[in-house]
């Protein structure tokens, strides 16, 4: 009698190994719950993706400075907060001392595990409970009411009946680690200018439909933007179709400006708020200058005109930096979030331009919603410097990896 093992085989279906699978599940969990509020299993997908993987750990200079500098960073200026007395939220600032664990994944040897598949297919689950959402909110408006007043679907998605986008209302579905799903995009629309391929376009429209739910302005400029200039690449430095690509460029760039301004200038209650927040920023530096040098400490309470309160954490991910770890630490915080920038050897290979260009604009999103310092954030740093370390290598004849 056949096992099924055996029939997995002769069909020629993949079986993850343990590793991979419980490095999956962790990353799956990881971006689905981002506040694990819904699977509360974070802490053990985590213990179970290391012990997996533990043949597989690699301790390379980039992971331990990556490690090194983010705990000194958390406990130099956690010490310097309690010795000014500054008051501060415990929980929130432990918070930090065990999310900067998420960090060890950087040990992992990233050429003996498929987190290619294994990030893609996750942000396109993302992307169709996404379009779902987004549907039933289109035609039932109300939904949004009832979804809204679920406290562990808030935890993952933030809901609005109808949210102002430039000059249009629209449904928000809004989850949030969608800014991740701008990697992926930006990846596929390479594969299919390179490879012309219809699962690509297909991915194409799953993920450029998700961003337009969300509602985020951010995510749809950064969208938009991608395409014209990986297009514009492709015609450029691939089809040498100068005449053509000029014609594009000049197109996008004249979308792209128009984009921008009304980004800027068109507002809602949640840029309104977040203008209020960079006020409130501006107005603690002003007042402690040495905040901006050495930070409040991670935790440490301020008021923000942005919420009318006392808040620990604001959207605003550089200028919290900043308040949290002071200027010092945060430089040197952002240099290794654009490391990986680093590996590209050839601006002209479209594989390159579009890893590069999907991770910038990951990062410039990051800036106004809270994404840089946390899981989410990590899991962004890890993928795209995974992408661009084992590419450059690859083609640089260090070593072979295949489904690049």
């Amino acid at each position: 009698m056949k096992t099924v093992l055996f029939y997995l085989q002769e069909k020629k279906i993949k079986i993850p190994s343990l590793s991979n699978f419980f490095i999956g599940l962790f990353i799956f969990n990881i971006i689905i719950d981002p506040a694990n509020a819904l699977f509360h299993t974070k802490q053990i997908t985590f213990f179970l993706a290391l012990s997996s993987n533990i043949k597989k750990l690699k301790f390379n200079d980039f992971g331990l400075t990556v490690f090194l500098i983010f705990y000194i960073s958390y406990f130099v200026s956690t010490y310097l907060m309690i010795l000014r007395n500054i008051d501060y939220d415990s929980d929130f600032s432990n918070m930090y001392l065990t999310t900067f664990l998420t960090l060890l994944i950087f040990f992992i040897d990233s050429r003996k595990i498929a987190y290619k598949d294994i990030f893609n297919n996750t942000c396109l689950f993302i992307a169709f409970f996404t379009i779902l959402l987004g549907i039933l909110l289109m035609k039932f408006p109300t939904l949004a009411l009832l979804l809204e007043k679920n406290k562990t679907l808030g935890s993952i998605f933030f809901i609005t009946e109808y949210k102002k986008v430039l000059y249009w209302w629209l449904p928000s579905a809004y989850h949030r680690a969608s800014a991740l799903m701008i990697i992926p995009y930006s990846l596929n629309v390479c594969d299919f200018l390179l490879k012309k391929e219809k699962k690509h376009l297909l991915k194409i429209i799953c993920f450029g439909a998700a961003l337009f739910f969300t509602g985020a302005r951010a995510n749809m400029l950064a969208m938009i933007l991608i395409f014209g200039i990986i297009y514009w690449c492709d015609l450029f430095y691939n089809k040498k179709k100068l005449y053509i690509s000029f014609i594009v460029l000049f197109v996008f760039l004249i979308l792209g400006i128009t984009l921008i301004y009304l980004v800027i200038t068109v507002k809602n209650s949640s840029s309104n708020a977040k203008d209020l927040h960079i006020v409130s920023y501006w107005d603690l530096f002003s007042e402690h200058p040495s905040y901006m040098l050495i930070g409040m400490g991670p935790g440490s309470f301020f008021y923000t005109k942005g919420y009318n309160s006392l808040a620990t954490n604001t959207e605003m991910s550089y200028y919290e930096l900043i308040r949290m770890f002071g200027g010092l630490f945060s430089l040197f915080i952002i240099l290794l979030y654009i490391r990986p920038l680093f590996y590209i050897k050839n601006i002209k290979d479209l594989r390159n331009i579009s890893i590069g260009m999907g991770y910038i604009a990951y990062l410039f999103v990051a800036g106004t919603n809270p994404l840089l310092i946390g899981p989410t954030g990590f899991i962004a740093f890890w993928i795209c410097n995974n992408y661009l370390k084992d590419f450059n290598e690859a083609k640089n004849g260090k070593y072979f990896i295949s489904n690049l």
